[in-house]
């Protein structure tokens, strides 16, 4: 099997789970700006503690996905939608989050 499709696939499975994890969808990870939705419940849905949270946040490349709690979908856009994925989860921002 071709090493570039092995890659292509994992890519691709990669992305599906984002996609679930984060409540988007493919379109979104392709747009070339961060992500930031409501946290819905999804049984597919990869998170390793059983209370609930109310931010998850992961980088992507070279972009920011959060999803939220719905009360805090409106601060996370004003804080994550224009922030530059390499600083984001600097200490500075992690103590403003907390």
């Amino acid at each position: 099997m071709n090493i570039m499709k092995i890659r292509q696939e994992h890519l691709e499975k990669l992305q599906q789970q984002f996609c679930i994890d984060f409540n988007c969808n493919l379109e979104d990870l392709k747009k070339d700006k961060n992500i930031v939705t409501v946290w819905k419940k999804n049984d597919k849905r990869r998170w390793y503690v059983d209370y609930p949270l109310a931010i998850r946040a992961a980088t992507y490349y070279d972009k920011i996905l959060i999803s939220v709690d719905e009360r805090l979908y409106d601060w996370a856009k004003d804080m994550f939608l224009e922030k530059f994925s390499g600083f984001a989860f600097s200490y500075q921002n992690l103590k403003m989050i907390d």
